[in-house]
């Protein structure tokens, strides 16, 4: 038995075959044929994942896997079938692709074309949709935002992947500024702009230095420094590379900085997040919440979330590899077992030594350094000199790369470079490759290639491709009525049918109105008061008494207290997040099911020949399969007739719509001395009743606000169902005003406009088949 995958990536689709027939609609398969292969190798939702869903489908037999499409994305493939499935499922000779280069160049040559010989198919407003979510995509950035635990060597790392002493790695230095870093490898140095809090400019340098950007951190008026110039240690052609030095929330000064983070997490294909540590810093627990937000993302994602996280551990050089306690392979584990405990089980680790990997790099570019700079070279140099049988195991427990989390093909074109460096003599470049950064580098380059560059291809030609199928499928209809007088008459039989049927469903309309607008969000606020009354309550009980109590043993309880309160807030924030979540979306599928029960029947109710509305775009959008797709459609930007969508990260998934969840600033425990003694108990006292009043109140307002968003996600299904029918009555308008501007023109005038839609087709048909061969395999 053969299972057959077809799978490409730029046109996001995916093609099942089962011992050569293609799997039916009904098949569980049908639910993954637009999304990502990554995406449907793992368990998500009702999904069960590839392997359980493939033996189930062929009744536990046994299969051979057939794959079709980039050698990329069928090493995943590979790995998962190898991994993670039955013996049962065995792969076939793979069918894979090259003919994926360029892509974008032979898109550039259809849009032109398109702008010169388009306008007499396509109307200005369809013109300006394909050319504006065309710009959109050939624009897009590929962001590399780079986080960190305190002290863990940050900035050292940037300036390691710049080559260059740059960004000020001083503690005093770092403040929550946000850098960014735009590539531009035509640059040799870098520009900057500097802007305040409301992105106004406030200074711009050429050629800005080290310590120029030392002051320009520590000017309290400055919020963002932009930069730009080379960064060349990463090949992003294809895409513009954009890095992101982020302030962590542990040390940000204000709340969109901790917005901006979570932004970054949720962000999708395009953005790619580095978590620094260092080996004194991994299991901090000053980012406990960033790493639950980033284990969340991983777990309902899958393969392709755990790919856009890498986790670095840097200043692996100060382990010592003769000590079984302090090597790099210990390290790595210890910081597996940390990351499990966060719900991260599949965690890409890559140590380097950032500092001796920019020291290298600013020695081969011939910057100056200091004596003790290249004395620390020639040592880590030195290191890998020695062709002594007894040293290769040392140097093997230096060579950082072999413990990094590099996919097969990375592996290989790391050993590559390492073999021509060899070759050439040049011990210094493969110094630097035995670094660590050169692994991570080629990580996210292969990034950029599997997910970032399809997906930009596939946004760039989104919109016309609908747009073409649409007037393909309008075209063709027109012109059977032109042709087939006996069509003619049936499509007006039809049109008088389908508005009986339309007026007959209003009632029903309004019924499942009626029935959307009952379903209420349930939960009660009362009932999470008494629970966080009690919660405090037991918090606070073990401090009852404790009124005089030495001034340093004080200062040991408030401090265990501020933690206990922390965990206690950031429990609190999970559950009742949860909580709300889930009652938001049993509210909103709950409506959804009627929804689709009146869409259906809507659908069936209004046959026009062999019209297809469900290639009409207007219709599309009404026809939401999904909450997400819905929320998309009634609040996004409608720039013109079609619906152009940009994704907000900030507002992905449903608590990311409502942002309504963040504790306020609370006041903090103090010390308050009478004498050499603390009344501990008064203290907590003050302190918790400071801020439990506003608790309360913030819980009252997620809760309204909860309230708030079931109502819109009804006003939303309203909303649909009325466009829904306005779309059908203007399409049964348009198509009865073709018939009888038809059946009153002469002869002459029927045979030209004829002659001038078989043009169109023609033109739409030769569009399309450009299109299918530069995007097919």
């Amino acid at each position: 038995m053969e299972f057959r995958i077809n799978y490409n990536p730029y046109e996001l689709r995916s093609e099942f075959f089962l011992d050569g027939k293609p799997l039916s609609e009904r098949n569980n398969f049908s639910a993954i044929k637009e999304k990502r292969l990554q995406q449907w190798l793992n368990k998500n939702g009702d999904w069960n994942g590839l392997c359980n869903e493939l033996l189930d489908l062929i009744n536990n037999a046994s299969v051979a896997v057939k794959f079709k499409g980039r050698a990329v994305d069928y090493e995943d493939l590979r790995l998962y079938l190898e991994q993670e499935c039955s013996k049962k499922i065995s792969l076939s000779e793979p069918e894979l692709s090259s003919n994926d280069q360029n892509i974008m160049e032979q898109l550039d040559m259809v849009i032109k074309d398109i702008n010169s010989k388009g306008r007499e198919v396509f109307s200005e407003d369809q013109l300006n949709s394909i050319q504006k979510s065309y710009e959109n995509a050939t624009k897009a950035d590929f962001k590399v935002c780079v986080i960190a635990t305190m002290s863990s060597g940050k900035s050292t790392l940037i300036n390691a992947l710049l080559g260059r002493d740059l960004l000020p790695s001083n503690t005093a230095a770092c403040t929550a500024t946000i850098t960014t870093i735009r590539d531009h490898e035509q640059m040799k140095t870098f520009d900057v702009r500097c802007l305040d809090k409301n992105g106004k400019l406030v200074s711009e340098r050429k050629d800005v230095t080290l310590k120029e950007l030392e002051e320009f951190n520590t000017d309290t008026e400055i919020k963002q420094i932009d930069l730009i110039g080379p960064i060349p240690g990463i090949e992003s052609d294809k895409m513009t590379l954009f890095l992101v030095d982020t302030p962590g929330p542990n040390n940000s000064t204000n709340d969109e900085h901790e917005e901006l983070t979570n932004e970054i997490i949720n962000s999708g294909e395009n953005t790619m997040v580095v978590y620094v540590m260092s080996p004194e810093t991994i299991q901090s627990d000053d980012n406990n919440e960033l790493l639950q937000s980033i284990a969340e993302v991983m777990q309902k994602n899958g393969k392709q979330a755990e790919d856009r996280f890498l986790f670095v551990i840097n200043k692996c050089d100060d382990l010592d590899p003769e000590d079984e306690d302090d090597t790099v392979k210990n390290v790595i584990q210890t910081t597996k077992n940390y990351l499990i405990k966060k719900g991260i089980h599949y965690p890409n680790l890559f140590p380097v030594t950032a500092e001796i990997a920019k020291l290298i790099r600013m020695d081969k570019r011939d910057e100056k350094i200091t004596r003790r700079d290249k004395k620390e070279i020639s040592n880590w140099v030195d290191n890998f000199e020695s062709d002594d049988p007894e040293d290769q195991v040392y140097q093997e427990l230096l060579s950082f790369e072999q413990f990094a989390s590099l996919s097969p093909e990375g592996r290989k074109n790391i050993k590559d470079r390492i073999e021509e460096a060899r070759k050439n003599g040049d011990l210094e470049s493969e110094a630097l490759i035995h670094t660590g950064v050169l692994a991570l580098e080629e990580t996210v380059e292969e990034y950029l290639e599997k997910y970032a560059y399809p997906m930009k291809i596939n946004d760039a030609v989104k919109d016309l491709i609908e747009i073409i199928d649409q007037e393909k499928m309008k075209n063709k209809f027109i012109e059977e009525m032109q042709k087939d007088a006996a069509f003619l008459e049936q499509v007006k039989r039809d049109i008088a049918k389908s508005r009986t049927r339309v007026n007959e469903l209003k009632k029903k309309k309004r019924d499942i109105e009626e029935k959307i607008g009952f379903f209420e969000f349930n939960l009660n606020p009362m009932e999470v008061r008494n629970v966080v009354f009690l919660a405090l309550t037991k918090l606070t009980s073990e401090y009852i008494g404790k009124t005089e109590i030495k001034k340093e043993a004080s200062e040991r309880i408030f401090k265990e207290f501020d933690t206990k309160q922390k965990e206690f807030l950031q429990g609190l924030e999970k559950r009742l997040s949860d909580q709300i979540e889930t009652e938001i979306v049993a509210r909103g599928n709950e409506m959804l099911k009627e929804f689709r029960l009146f869409m259906d029947e809507f659908k069936n109710s209004v046959k026009i020949g062999n019209f297809d509305f469900e290639k009409i775009i207007e219709f599309k959008n009404c026809d939401s399969k999904d909450l997400d797709s819905l929320i998309k459609a009634n609040t996004k930007e409608k720039t013109h007739q079609e619906t152009y969508y940009q994704d907000n990260p900030e507002r992905s998934g449903f608590l990311g719509r409502l942002k309504f969840w963040k504790p306020e600033k609370i006041e903090k425990t103090r010390t308050v001395s009478d004498g050499e003694f603390v009344n501990v108990s008064l203290t907590i006292e003050t302190a918790v009743r400071g801020w439990k009043s506003k608790l309360y109140e913030q819980i009252d307002q997620v809760f309204k606000q909860a309230e708030d968003e079931v109502s819109r996600l009804n006003k939303y299904f309203r909303n649909n169902m009325d466009e829904a029918e306005e779309v059908v009555n203007s399409i049964l308008n348009e198509i009865n005003d073709d018939i009888n501007n038809n059946l009153n023109m002469k002869k002459e005038e029927r045979e030209k406009k004829m002659e001038a839609n078989q043009w169109k087709l023609s033109y739409i048909d030769g569009v399309s088949q450009q299109l299918k061969e530069i995007l097919s395999f």
